[in-house]
């Protein structure tokens, strides 16, 4: 007998094994099946007819569907839509002539028609604003600015001409933004009066 710590040599083992190549019956079946479904919705299979000895006298054939019969049937909607397509699309005909015509004459408009119709005042109201402008800039701005120069005893530095060169341009803003203003507003009037 062999104690704890001693080995006894296993005895020989045989083993067979036996491996096949198979899908299991439950997938096989399930693409029979669906492999007759999809034959069938694609046409008519006749099976092959045998004899009495088991012989084949005829194959088996497959006929086909015709286009018509794959596809599906209109439904109520898409046959009323069909037949009252033809009424109803014809109803918009005259509207978008009538746009086309509006369109075509709105094209003869001239920036000269425009003009016409601008406002014969506008041009003093923004010359008069540019005049004002100036005159602010000329009597408060600079002046104010040479006055900080001098009482902080920086007249002529960068300092200064960098304050200057912030003013001048923000004087120019406010001008821009006002002139766009009047000039939008008188556009916008022109416009309407040119198109009415």
């Amino acid at each position: 007998m062999a104690g704890l710590f001693e080995g006894v040599a296993p005895p020989n083992v045989n083993t067979t094994r036996v491996t096949a190549q198979q899908a299991p019956q439950y997938l096989t079946d399930y693409l029979t099946n669906l492999a007759q479904a999809g034959t069938s919705a694609l046409g008519t299979t006749t099976p092959a007819v045998k004899d009495a000895a088991g012989n084949i006298t005829t194959p088996a054939s497959f006929t086909p569907k015709t286009g018509e019969e794959l596809i599906a049937p209109m439904s109520d909607l898409q046959k009323s839509a069909y037949t009252k397509a033809p009424d109803l699309l014809s109803q918009y005909r005259t509207p978008l002539d009538e746009a086309l015509k509006a369109g075509r004459s709105a094209m003869e408009v001239s920036a000269d028609d425009i003009s016409k119709f601008y406002d014969p005042y506008q041009q003093e109201v923004i010359d008069k604003l540019r005049e004002a402008s100036d005159v602010n800039l000329q009597r408060s701005v600079l002046p104010g600015l040479k006055a900080l120069g001098i009482s902080s005893g920086q007249f002529g530095s960068s300092r200064t001409g960098t304050l200057g060169g912030q003013a001048l341009g923000d004087l120019a803003a406010a001008l821009s933004r006002e002139e766009s203003g009047l000039r939008s507003a008188g556009f916008k009037t022109a416009l309407g009066a040119a198109l009415s």
